[in-house]
């Protein structure tokens, strides 16, 4: 990894991930010791770079992606058109036949007003990984504490579904 000042942040749900993220704020950089999970997120990325939802990614050596910072979406700050970028976002993936398999609140960023979709490691194309979505999306309804934004995934998730 580069010489850089970063501070180390707990990765939620990954044990074969450690993430660090720069002073700045500029950039996260995630090093996966699973070189499948590096390996399938570089794979797909030629697919899913183009969205304008998904961050910036380098791949580096040592199963590590440089991603864009981008900060937690919540009710304090989330952009006036949020709802209809969320739309878009499943729309979009929809239209391309890409499943990102793992929609949970926490997946769901900001950068400059611009809602972002991160954590693409379970993605698939044409076809929808069983258990993905309905299992992580209701558990989310647990452990989120804002539920506008679980009831607009919930509104997506079955608008996405048809």
């Amino acid at each position: 990894m580069e010489e850089i000042n970063f501070t180390r942040v707990k990765s939620p749900s990954h044990n074969n991930l450690q993430v660090y993220i720069d002073k700045n704020k500029i950039y996260i950089y995630k090093k996966y010791s699973n070189v499948k999970s590096y390996n399938k997120i570089l794979n797909n990325y030629n697919y899913i770079k183009n969205f304008n939802f998904v961050p910036k990614m380098e791949f580096l050596e040592n199963n590590i992606i440089k991603e864009e910072y981008c900060k937690p979406l919540h009710f304090y700050n989330k952009p006036l058109d949020y709802i209809p970028q969320v739309l878009n976002i499943f729309s979009e993936l929809k239209k391309k036949k890409v499943f990102h398999n793992n929609i949970v609140p926490r997946h769901l960023m900001l950068k400059n007003n611009k809602v972002m979709l991160i954590d693409w490691d379970q993605v698939s194309i044409d076809n929808p990984k069983p258990a993905g979505v309905d299992s992580k999306l209701m558990a989310s309804l647990y452990y989120c504490s804002d539920y506008l934004i679980i009831i607009i995934l919930i509104c997506c998730y079955i608008y996405y579904k048809k």
